[in-house]
């Protein structure tokens, strides 16, 4: 990640960023056999947490787009967006700024009903 992620509403210094924008292309491991229908792909965020907190997960959020599409026998881009709430305390800004951010990206692809 370049720069320090920084909620919208903070004043910007040098360095610091409003959104952290990840792009994934997620493909199917077929071992070279065509899949013969289009599949569900679900894409879910789990696990948020800051400084391994997960009580503090719900300060920042994470979109994903899209989060759910077909996938068959070509590729398809996900992109994930990272932005960060602005806390309403003082003590809620102490227990964020400045720690790491982490979660967990779930990639499922099932057969459609």
């Amino acid at each position: 990640m370049e720069g320090t992620l920084v909620p919208e509403e903070a004043v910007l210094k040098a360095g610091d960023v409003t959104e952290v924008v990840y792009k994934y292309t997620v493909s199917l491991d077929k071992d070279d056999k065509e899949i013969l229908e289009p599949l569900n792909l679900v894409v879910e965020c789990t696990n948020k947490a800051i400084d391994n907190n997960e009580a503090l997960g719900d300060f920042f959020n994470v979109t994903i787009t899209p989060d759910s599409t077909t996938i068959q026998n070509s590729s398809v881009e996900v992109t994930v967006k990272v932005t960060l709430n602005a806390p309403t305390t003082k003590a809620e800004y102490d227990q964020i700024a400045g720690k790491p951010l982490s979660f967990t990206l779930n990639f499922t692809a099932s057969k459609q009903e």
